[in-house]
Parts: structure tokens; C-alpha cells; sequence
């Protein structure tokens, strides 16, 4: 979803920014890598509760935070982006050097924390789409949407990995 520091680098934010400029969606490899997805405002309410919450009851305790309908593969959340713009392909990379795949449970902090977050992927979609309408995302090519453009910019050194979905193109 919308942020103020808004990052386009991520799976889900930068196939919507690629949409609404009329660009294909890029999958790289075959889309079988899995992504738990969270709404930032989903992480705020979250942290939120956490710093709340009586500190016996969740000191020492981790949680993944999210809910089963977030859980998506790449290809899958490719098409569920495209479906919103019926203009746009998906466009298939062969070769994929981000083998990170994380289908996770969220039980435990649903039954645990009591917290299962509200917002859907849908809901981003809409939002960004919004976003990028009235001009509150102007230019997805700008640096500072991109953590590893950032980095490089400040003169800072990265490792040889990084996924190509984070520069943009």
C-alpha cells in the first residue's frame, strides 16, 4: 500500500507502478516463488498493539504477521495485477537469480495476538493505482523509490545479489 516512504522495489508496488505506466509485468523464472504480502497499515496497527500489549505477553515471542489470502506466488499476483489493467502482459524471464520463496502460516498470531490484519492485496492495487492517477507517485523511475539505487547512490558498496525487481526495468 501507499507509504511516505513509498519503496517500488517490492513484488507487488512495482508491478503496479509497471501497469499503470504501461509496462509489462515482469516474472522472473517460472513464478513458483512464493510472498506473504502485509499493507503497511497492517504493520502499523500491528506494532502498535505490540508496544500496547503487557510485555509478559510477548516478550521472547516472534509471529509471522499477515493472513492465508496474502500468501501469493509471483505468477499468481501477476495475474491477479493484470486483471486490473487489461492492456498489460506478463512477460516471462528465464532466468531468475532471486530463488527466495516464503509461504508462510499466520495461525499463530492470529490465535496468539489476536490480530489478523484487514487490508487485501485488492486493496493495494486500488490504492497505488489511485496514487499513480493523482500524481501522489509522479515518476516510478526516481531513485528513492529503489533501496539498492539509493545505496548506490551514496557511493555505498552492494554484494553481487540483489533481485533484478529492484531497479525497475
Amino acid at each position: 500500500g501507499l507509504s511516505d516512504r513509498m519503496r517500488l522495489d517490492l513484488a507487488i508496488n512495482i508491478m503496479i507502478a509497471r501497469a499503470v505506466n504501461g509496462l509489462d509485468l515482469v516474472v522472473n523464472g517460472d513464478g513458483s516463488q512464493w510472498r506473504p504480502f502485509l499493507h503497511v497499515k497492517d504493520a502499523s496497527l500491528v506494532i502498535l498493539k505490540a508496544i500496547e500489549a503487557e510485555p509478559k505477553r510477548i516478550s521472547g515471542k516472534t509471529w509471522n504477521v499477515g493472513r492465508a489470502e496474502n500468501n501469493y506466488t509471483i505468477d499468481r499476483l501477476a495475474y491477479e495485477i493484470a486483471g486490473h489493467f487489461p492492456k498489460i502482459k506478463i512477460t516471462y524471464v528465464e532466468k531468475n537469480n532471486d530463488m527466495r520463496s516464503y509461504n508462510v502460516s499466520f495461525e499463530k498470531i492470529a490465535k496468539e495476538f489476536e490480530f489478523t490484519p484487514s487490508y487485501l492485496v485488492s486493496h493495494a492495487i486500488a490504492e497505488l493505482k489511485e496514487a499513480f492517477a493523482t500524481g501522489k507517485i509522479a515518476n516510478m523511475f526516481e531513485d528513492r523509490y529503489y533501496n539498492i539505487r539509493t545505496i548506490i547512490k551514496n557511493h555505498r558498496k552492494i554484494g553481487d545479489f540483489y533481485s533484478p525487481a529492484s531497479t525497475g526495468v
